[in-house]
C-alpha cells in the first residue's frame, strides 16, 4: 500500500498535471452544483454528477492518507 500511497502523492500532489487534475475535478464539482441551482428540472442529474467526482476525489485522499484497502 505504500508504494500505491507514494504513487499517488507524487502524482496528485508535487506533480502539476496531478494538481491540475484536482483542480479541474474541484471545479467540475462547483459547476455542477451551480447547474443544478440554475435548473430544478435536471438538479438530481447535476448533483450525482458531482456526487461521482466526489467519490473519485474520496478515493484519491484515502490512498494518499493510506487508509487499508477493503475487500
Amino acid at each position: 500500500m505504500t508504494e500505491l500511497k507514494n504513487g499517488y502523492e507524487a502524482f496528485f500532489i508535487k506533480h502539476e498535471a496531478g494538481q491540475h487534475f484536482m483542480e479541474t475535478a474541484l471545479q467540475i464539482i462547483a459547476d455542477n452544483h451551480t447547474k443544478a441551482e440554475d435548473n430544478p428540472e435536471l438538479a438530481r442529474d447535476y448533483v450525482q454528477r458531482a456526487k461521482g467526482v466526489k467519490e473519485v476525489l474520496a478515493h484519491i485522499n484515502s490512498v494518499m492518507a493510506g487508509g487499508k484497502k477493503t475487500k
